[in-house]
């Protein structure tokens, strides 16, 4: 498929879901992120605690941010001993709409990973209630993009 078949797909999808997550991975020139980023209300551009992952990730932030939505950073499994400067980071992607840092909580992760975890379990301790303040800046934006949950 084409950019245009991709972006008719995700036009459609649109018009059907109060909300549609689309994970672009790293293949900003493919026809389908392409389409993706022409409807994106909004941005969520992820990096991990490598430095060399963070330079490219700083490198697509300027493209991501002609698109126009606003662009949420998230830095990803931060160690505690991380090599990567986050406010070095943040300085070189200034104008993205939001940055959030979410620790490393293996734990937490492999159960992401295995379909395993649940927000009703326990504490959500300083892990999840960095993913809940990320959602929350998300969902906050949307008055300002006048958006709501339900499209139909």
């Amino acid at each position: 498929m084409d950019r245009s078949a991709y972006k008719r797909l995700i036009e459609h999808l649109q018009r059907r879901a109060g909300i549609l997550l689309l994970d672009c991975g790293t293949g900003l020139h493919d026809p389908p992120a392409q389409a993706a980023l022409m409807c994106a209300d909004q941005l969520v551009l992820v990096t991990d605690a490598e430095p060399s992952t963070a330079t490219l990730v700083a490198e697509a932030s300027k493209r991501l941010l002609r698109s126009g939505a606003p662009v949420t950073l998230v830095v990803n499994k931060l160690p505690r001993n991380t090599r990567l400067d986050v406010e070095a980071l943040g300085r070189v992607v200034d104008r993205v709409a939001a940055m959030c840092v979410v620790e490393l909580n293996e734990v937490a992760a492999t159960r992401v990973s295995a379909g395993e975890f649940s927000w009703e379990e326990g504490s959500p301790g300083p892990w999840g209630i960095t993913v809940r303040e990320l959602v929350a800046s998300l969902v906050a934006g949307w008055t300002t993009l006048e958006l709501t949950s339900d499209r139909r």
